[in-house]
């Protein structure tokens, strides 16, 4: 399934507007072909949700008409950010392929490099923007979770066709876990607190879970990996 951050009717929406503001009959005039009346008014609630679009309640006698606001341009813009640096990862991701296929890189240093191609993809949209409404970063971050459903699998792939990467993957995860250590001490720390302070009690829930231990981990997955 596609999740477009805003789907083919919407677009036809927004960009009569952005031509001119429109009351309701007037889109659905100029979009009967695509939508019924009740599914127009749907998405446009919804383009309202988000905050791209305004209505101005017409005075006596009037009609309402609908126009865009300002967060749809960064909206857009938002979104051509995000296409074009997922497409630099999978543009870097087919790179390896290829420069492993050629024999123009050992098997090692090619798998070394995917973890920082891994790192890179889960920073992508990482954050909402605070610019925009739940339901506009909600698109975003469908938008996000699909292109990164995607690249694991073509890493996955990757992987699979060619084995002999993964002594040099997982060195690199080690040494990105590793540095990772600082970070996860201090969140460790904060669950901590939040425990000193009797919060969960409180508030009748579960104690809060501890992370896992680097080094554990890390030795656990060499174990596992000897016993193979």
């Amino acid at each position: 399934m596609s999740h477009k951050p805003l789907p083919e009717r919407q677009r036809r929406i927004v960009n009569l507007l952005k031509e001119k503001n429109c009351g309701f009959n007037e889109l659905y005039c100029n979009l009967s072909t695509y939508t019924s009346r009740q599914t127009l008014k749907k998405d446009l609630n919804n383009l309202l949700k988000m905050g791209l679009i305004s209505v101005k309640k017409g005075r006596r006698g009037q009609k309402d008409a609908y126009t865009c606001r300002e967060t749809l341009i960064k909206f857009e813009e938002r979104i051509r950010h995000l296409e074009m640096e997922w497409a630099k990862v999978f543009r870097q991701l087919r790179g390896l392929t290829q420069i492993l296929e050629a024999g123009e890189l050992e098997h090692e240093k090619v798998g070394g490099l995917v973890p920082y191609l891994l790192f890179k993809a889960v920073t992508i949209g990482s954050s909402a923007h605070r610019a925009f409404t739940l339901e506009a970063n909600l698109r975003l971050l469908n938008l996000n979770a699909e292109k990164f459903h995607d690249f694991m699998n073509k890493v996955i792939t990757f992987g699979e066709k060619h084995p002999e990467i993964l002594g040099g993957f997982e060195k690199t995860s080690g040494e990105i876990l590793e540095t990772a250590r600082q970070v996860y001490e201090k969140i460790e720390n904060k669950f901590e607190l939040l425990h000193e302070t009797d919060l969960c009690e409180k508030i009748g829930r579960e104690p809060l879970p501890k992370l896992p231990d680097i080094k554990e981990y890390l030795k656990k997955q060499k174990e596992e990996k000897d016993h193979a």
